[in-house]
């Protein structure tokens, strides 16, 4: 990927997005900037914002063959001597990280909530928001299914792994903890799913796919282990990288999410078009629920449990 510095003169030539968050929610904010660069005729850029505190969080669209370039922030060295002292520079690095040199207009939403506002955005605007929904940009499917391919990960993949998960009937059932279980704030907002989730969501794909084989992902091994260890037909699947788990689970046939933007893609990034996708109903714990807008989420036809 390309470096592009932006001056106030060109800044009508592009759109840039705030990435930040798990690669599953980075990749929302780049389909929805995506279709919105291409409905207004712009350059896409991105504004890549990494996690001190989440090693999950780093920037992981490069992986991908996304056709945006980075945008690097200018820093006068008056402004930069200026934050040190005055003792303001921590000020400023919070300032950068949010886009405050961008030199053109700003777009933010922060809700859940599908906003139509989005398509009045013009070009040189900076957005930012997590736009959790496939409503964003369904319009150009078929093009952010190329911007995010994992051909390119084919030959890299465990060929037994990918033997399994290419098999007929083959369901992807994602098992998230990770830091929905250990980070207090998250935990708090997330919750994990429970194991009734997961019987319930079996039950039902049994009875649709009677042949299914499950095919376990999971950032905790042993949980997983113990919450399928009845499951009849069932595969742990080794431990991968992000990226190589997301390439797997787009190959299976089916399946069932977490309550996890990453496992989301997994199952939308899947072309078969007779795929079966169970999400849980409840997205995050029961006192976020109550202030949080969620019918946006899961596309229409997936199953809510």
């Amino acid at each position: 990927m390309n470096s592009t510095k932006v001056k106030q003169e060109t800044v009508a030539d592009y759109l840039c997005i705030r990435i930040f968050g798990g690669l599953g929610n980075q990749m929302f904010q780049y389909a929805a900037a995506f279709a919105q660069a291409q409905r207004t005729g712009s350059k896409l850029l991105v504004h890549a914002v990494g996690s001190d505190r989440l090693e999950h969080a780093n920037f992981g669209l490069s992986a991908f063959p996304i056709s945006a370039d980075v945008w690097e922030q200018e820093e006068t060295e008056t402004a930069s001597l200026l934050g040190k002292l005055t003792g303001k520079a921590r000020q400023q690095d919070r300032k950068k990280k949010h886009g405050g040199n961008w030199p053109g207009p700003r777009f933010q939403h922060e809700s859940l909530t599908v906003t139509d506002e989005i398509h009045a955005i013009k070009k040189g605007t900076y957005l930012a928001g997590y736009f959790q929904s496939e409503d964003y940009f369904a319009c150009e499917s078929d093009a952010i299914r190329r911007e995010f391919s994992l051909a390119s990960l084919d030959e890299a993949l465990d060929p037994g792994s990918k033997a399994r998960a290419e098999q007929t009937g083959s369901v992807s059932v994602h098992i998230r903890r990770g830091d929905y279980l250990y980070d207090p704030k998250v935990l708090k907002i997330h919750g994990i799913m429970e194991d009734d989730y997961y019987e319930r969501a079996r039950l039902l794909m049994q009875k649709a796919v009677p042949d299914c084989h499950f095919c376990i992902f999971s950032d905790d091994q042993d949980a997983a282990d113990q919450l399928t260890r009845d499951w009849p037909n069932r595969t742990l699947m080794p431990e991968a990288d992000r990226m190589h788990d997301l390439a797997l689970m787009t190959k299976c046939s089916h399946h069932i999410i977490a309550n996890s933007s990453f496992s989301w893609w997994g199952a939308w990034l899947n072309p078969n078009a007779d795929k079966l996708v169970i999400a849980p109903r409840r997205w995050y714990t029961r006192d976020h629920m109550l202030t949080t807008y969620i019918d946006d989420i899961c596309p229409r036809g997936w199953i809510l449990v």
